[in-house]
C-alpha cells in the first residue's frame, strides 16, 4: 500500500477539516441529533464521515493493517461469514465509525478484513474493531470479563438481543481432514450465550435457553404455543422473540 508523504498528510487532512465544516453540519442536521452505535446500520452519521476518511485520507486509520493472505485454494469452502464475498457495511474502529465499507468477516481466524479502493483485502488491526454491521447482522468484540460466570472467551460475537439480558452467537469454522481421501474443508459451527447479570449460559437447545429463564419457564412455553414457535425452524429469531417478551 502506497505512503503519503506528511505533507501531504497534512494538506489533504487541511482540506478534509474544511470540507466537514462545510458539509458535515448540514448532514447531521438531517439525522438524529444524538447518534449512537445502533446507527450504524443505516450509516445516517457515520457515512458522512467515512466518506471524507476514504477520499481524503486513505491511508490512516482503518486503512492501516496488515496484507490478507488467502487460504490455500485446496481446502474445500471458505473461511468465511456469511459466504465468501465481501458486503458492504459498516464499522467502528479506533473510535470512529465508518460507512460504506466492503467487508469480509473471517471466523476462520476472528478477525475483519475490508476491501480498499485499491482492491486490496487488508487486516486492520483486529483489537481495534469494536463493533461492525453486515447484511442485516450486528457483530461485537466482547473484551475478557473476569467478573463474570461461565464467560465464553473473548473475541467477535454476533448481537441477537441486547436488553435487561444479552444473548450472542459465535460463529466458527475449523479446517476437517476427510479419512475417506484425505481432502480438507472448512466446517462451520454456531454456540449461543445468554447472559443475565453477570453469568453466561450456552443455550444451544430449547431446554438449555429455557432453564437459564427458570422463573418464567412456563410461561415462556406458552408464548411459544400460541405463537407457534420453534428452535429447530430458527433459534436466533425464536430467542430473541422470547427474550423481548421476557423483559417485558
Amino acid at each position: 500500500m502506497r505512503c503519503l508523504s506528511s505533507f501531504h498528510v497534512r494538506q489533504r487532512y487541511r482540506t478534509f477539516l474544511s470540507l466537514i465544516g462545510l458539509v458535515l453540519p448540514a448532514a447531521l442536521f438531517a439525522q438524529s441529533p444524538s447518534p449512537s452505535s445502533d446507527s450504524l446500520a443505516d450509516g445516517g452519521y457515520y457515512a458522512a464521515i467515512s466518506t471524507f476518511y476514504a477520499k481524503l485520507l486513505p491511508d490512516a486509520h482503518i486503512y492501516n493493517g496488515s496484507e490478507f493472505l488467502p487460504y490455500d485454494y485446496l481446502i474445500e469452502g471458505n473461511a468465511f461469514y456469511p459466504d465468501g464475498s465481501t458486503h458492504v457495511g459498516s464499522i467502528v474502529y479506533d473510535g470512529i465509525g465508518y460507512g460504506h465499507i466492503p467487508i469480509l468477516y473471517d471466523i476462520f481466524k476472528d478477525q475483519v478484513i475490508i476491501l480498499t479502493s485499491n482492491n486490496f483485502l487488508i487486516v486492520p488491526a483486529t483489537a481495534k474493531v469494536s463493533r461492525f454491521s453486515v447484511q442485516g447482522r450486528t457483530f461485537v468484540r466482547l473484551t475478557e470479563d473476569t467478573m463474570a460466570t461461565g464467560f465464553p472467551g473473548p473475541g467477535i460475537y454476533e448481537s441477537i438481543y441486547e436488553g435487561r439480558e444479552s444473548l450472542w452467537a459465535k460463529h466458527r469454522k475449523i479446517v476437517k481432514n476427510d479419512p475417506s481421501d484425505a481432502h480438507r474443508f472448512f466446517l462451520e459451527s454456531v454456540s449461543f450465550y445468554l447472559k443475565r447479570g453477570t453469568t453466561y449460559y450456552e443455550v444451544n437447545t430449547q431446554g438449555a435457553f429455557l432453564k437459564a429463564l427458570g422463573d418464567r419457564r412456563a410461561s415462556l412455553k406458552s408464548m411459544m404455543r400460541k405463537n407457534g414457535l420453534h428452535f429447530k425452524d430458527d433459534r436466533p429469531e425464536t430467542m430473541r422473540a422470547l427474550l423481548t417478551y421476557y423483559d417485558q
